[in-house]
């Protein structure tokens, strides 16, 4: 087929056929020949438009059962061509100067999820990749589509001969940054499988799961975007929208749950748990979480391990909750709960895997931790007080560091068996924490436990839990004046457990 003269062109070459045909139809009206690669080709031609093979300009068929397709020099010349004057005569008979260029990727992360291999390496796009790049870079004259959502506008724009530079410019925008997230995915999957722990360039992959209310406060804008080829982790069925602050108190909650077998309730409140409690069904849980700080519940966010019942519903229903987050509500509950207009109800969406990776904005850019997942183990922990804590204190200690690691520093949690009794989080200063803790567990302090999640600069710490009346206290260790510490708890007959391991969270 020789004669490009003239001709305006398009090249299709689309994994997501959505509203494609819609387009070509655009085109063809427009007066635009449309090439189109084999499995592009064979759709629209399903609906009986005219369509040249991409094969009958570059003289090669498919090559590798389609791995070579579109790299090609004809293909690439007449889409980089600055203009059609920037062609020979003859150059001109036999490439065609292509305006437009729709094309997306393999879905690499569909299939990565659903062979169970972590490299998928025959659905790494290599030639779409280069296709969309040579036609973002060329905006000044090509216009690239690799978002079936923006077809409409595109559309509406062709129709009335208004594609402007400008609007070429943000298409090519979204192309580089639709290539250089699609790279990202798969490098991370690369950099995974490799094992390489440290790398001098990071990307994060992210798709938008949805605009949220508003960010930390309602002048502030929020997004939630979701990893590729994952799902949201709640589902909300009934309720005002979520907002940034509760995304971050739902994972804050399930952070806590997860750590536990038993029926479990976290009462959060701006990403501190102001009650929790373990239990051998969910509404003991609550009642025991609630009992931690009634004041502090108020208009909290409520995180469930188990189902939501009718009788646990009519508890919630006589409070004020903001939202609850459950892996189902009962029937019953449900239309119950939803009487409430603004609450909101969110369903967890099972599975769902815990951040492995906490990032945190910084000037002129972002710091970047693993998440604290690590359990602490009997082999951590070192008794260094006289008196030894009993198996019941042991316990109950283990119990009180799993709700203080999720605390906001400083923190302080009083807890007795499965129960808390008194969190402080965020306080400026170890012994604030401390008082406070003590004051929020009131008389409950008797015969309780005390965790700490750092160490304790002075031994005022350890004098306040004691005249309190708390029995064993759990404290990394790491001051210059433990020795201080260890006497006032030998002074005060109380078991004193230093651990190795510091539960900081800023």
């Amino acid at each position: 087929m020789a004669g490009f003269k003239l001709k305006k062109t398009a090249l299709l070459s689309t994994w997501d056929k959505e509203k494609l045909e819609t387009l070509a139809n655009a085109l063809l009206k427009k007066g635009y020949s449309i090439l189109a690669t084999g499995g592009t080709a064979n759709y629209l031609e399903k609906y009986g438009l005219p369509i040249t093979r991409l094969e009958s300009i570059t003289g090669f068929k498919e090559l590798l059962n389609g791995r070579v397709k579109t790299l090609h020099p004809k293909v690439f010349s007449g889409i980089l061509a600055p203009s059609e004057e920037s062609l020979t005569e003859d150059e001109k008979e036999t490439i065609p100067l292509i305006d437009i260029v729709a094309c997306n990727l393999y879905p690499y992360w569909d299939y990565r999820e659903n062979s169970g291999k972590e490299i998928a390496t025959d659905f790494i796009d290599i030639g779409g990749s280069a296709l969309i790049r040579a036609a973002a870079k060329n905006f000044k004259r090509v216009s690239i589509l690799v978002d079936p959502d923006d077809y409409d506008e595109f559309i509406e724009n062709l129709e009335t001969d208004s594609i402007s530079i400008e609007y070429r410019l943000s298409l090519a925008a979204k192309a580089f940054q639709y290539v250089s997230w699609y790279d990202s995915i798969i490098a991370s999957d690369f950099i995974k499988k490799s094992g390489l722990r440290e790398n001098d360039k990071l990307s994060i992959p992210g798709i938008l799961e949805s605009k949220l209310r508003y960010g930390e406060n309602p002048h502030q804008k929020g997004w939630y975007y979701l990893h590729p080829g994952k799902n949201s982790f709640f589902k909300q069925l009934h309720g005002k929208q979520v907002s940034y602050n509760n995304l971050l108190d739902f994972t804050q909650g399930l952070r806590l749950i997860n750590q536990f077998d038993k029926p479990a309730c976290a009462i959060m409140k701006h990403t501190n748990p102001c009650g929790f409690a373990v239990a051998d069904d969910i509404e003991t849980a609550f009642n025991w979480a609630f009992a931690t700080d009634q004041l502090s519940a108020y208009g909290s966010i409520m995180v469930f391990s188990h189902p939501i019942t009718y009788s646990l519903a009519e508890k919630l229903h006589a409070m004020f909750v903001d939202g609850i987050l459950a892996p189902r509500f009962e029937r019953e509950a449900f239309e119950l709960l939803a009487k409430k207009k603004k609450i909101m109800l969110c369903e967890i969406s099972y599975p769902f895997n815990l951040p492995d990776y906490e990032v945190s904005t910084v000037p002129n850019g972002f710091i970047i931790q693993e998440a604290d997942k690590y359990e602490l183990k009997l082999e951590d922990i070192e008794i260094v007080s006289e008196r030894k804590p009993t198996e019941e204190e042991l316990k109950d200690l283990f119990f009180a560091w799993k709700i203080c690691k999720v605390v906001k520093s400083n923190a302080a949690v009083v807890a007795k068996g499965t129960r808390a009794y008194g969190i402080a989080g965020g306080a400026t200063s170890r012994i604030d924490a401390v008082r406070q803790a003590c004051l929020k567990a009131g008389d409950r302090c008797q015969g309780a436990v005390l965790a700490s999640d750092a160490f304790f600069p002075f031994r005022d710490s350890v004098d306040h839990a004691a005249s309190r009346g708390i029995t064993a206290i759990m404290a990394p260790k790491g001051s210059i004046r433990d020795p201080e510490s260890i006497q006032a708890a030998n002074e005060h007959g109380i078991a004193l457990i230093f651990s190795r391991i510091r539960g900081f969270k800023h």
